[in-house]
């Protein structure tokens, strides 16, 4: 199958500063309660006998992520409200 208005082998590849593309992400008001920025845990209960992993903030890397960061960098960010 060939796109429209391509020749064979051609493709089209976009772009964009990947700053820019967080900039616009934390700009946005309608996720401002959705980004998260701090590692948390959950379990299914209070005994904690099991964890629930279901993004990447609940998840082990991003515990080993923020242990090393220099004390002085902080992932997050006073643009929101």
């Amino acid at each position: 199958m060939q796109a429209p208005g391509l020749e064979k082998g051609q493709v089209i590849f976009y772009h964009r500063n990947p700053l820019d593309a967080i900039q616009t992400l934390l700009d946005r008001p309608s996720l401002h309660n959705h980004l998260e920025f701090v590692p948390r845990r959950v379990y299914t209960d209070e005994d904690r006998d099991e964890r629930i992993y279901n993004e990447i903030m609940t998840g082990d890397w991003a515990w080993r992520a923020q242990v090393r960061l220099p004390r002085t960098c902080m992932m997050s960010t006073d643009s929101h409200p």
